[in-house]
């Protein structure tokens, strides 16, 4: 087996435990070109056991058993570009050669609670323009060629309830 390497922040027995931050050096004089890139990837498998798997990538945020407490938030965002055009975030699945395709799937928090508290939304909203279009939302299936059958489906639906109101 390969090396392991750790990063942890100190334990807190009164206020706020130690974070843990890794950044790339910041692009500081005129003849700069920009801040370097942070890559956190996990390896290649390129040999080894008939279907072995290169390794999962795990972004979470930490249990909290506190009463009341909540668990902290994951946060993914570009950094604004007051000059010129704030960057892209792009979600996508590698190619697969054998099998089926694999799946993106986004899932708001349930709720297990004994009083009336509603489950999470999931939002989708598109940015707005001070002087053109706000942007679109576009939803569809990928076309298919050769021998395919047809196309994926669109699905929209609420979920059933036993209760008085489904959405």
């Amino acid at each position: 087996a390969g090396g392991v390497l750790t990063f942890t922040s100190g334990t807190a027995t009164t206020d706020t435990s130690g974070s843990v931050t890794i950044t790339s050096g910041a692009a500081a004089s005129p003849a700069s070109t920009g801040s370097g890139t942070v890559t956190v990837a996990t390896g290649t498998t390129s040999a080894g056991d008939a279907g072995s798997d290169s390794g999962n990538l795990v972004l979470s945020t930490g249990v909290n058993s506190v009463s009341s407490g909540g668990s902290g938030d994951v946060s993914v965002s570009t950094g604004a570009a007051p000059a010129g055009k704030a960057g892209a975030i792009t979600l996508s699945v590698g190619n697969s050669v054998s099998g089926l395709g694999s799946n993106i799937a986004l899932t708001a928090g349930s709720n297990s609670a004994s009083t009336v508290k509603n489950g999470g939304a999931i939002n989708l909203m598109t940015g707005d323009s001070d002087s053109g279009l706000s942007g679109a939302i576009s939803f569809g299936t990928a076309n298919t060629d050769g021998d395919s059958p047809g196309t994926g489906g669109i699905t929209m639906a609420t979920g059933t309830t036993t209760g008085v109101q489904s959405g």
